[in-house]
């Protein structure tokens, strides 16, 4: 996904100036491991959310026999899972 390589991008930029401010590796890796596990929560949190949505877009989809129609398809990715 765009997205992560993105994320990986900018922290790699992060780290750099960190290490030229005089960070140690072990404060950077004390970092790296705090952002990680905050990215981890989040990716988390879009998957529960896709899920939900994906749902949605199936029960008011526009073939539910139903008046009302949403598409929520078009918010996804297109390599959305």
């Amino acid at each position: 996904m765009a997205l992560a390589k993105e994320v990986d991008v900018v922290k790699g930029k992060i780290e750099e100036k960190k290490l030229e401010g005089g960070e140690s590796m072990d404060e950077l890796c004390t970092w790296r491991k705090e952002i990680d596990a905050k990215i981890e929560g989040v990716d988390t949190e879009i998957e529960y959310l896709g899920r939900h949505l994906r749902a949605t877009a199936h029960k008011y989809g526009p073939n539910n026999g139903t008046s009302r129609k949403i598409d929520f398809a078009h918010f996804l990715p297109k390599d959305w899972p």
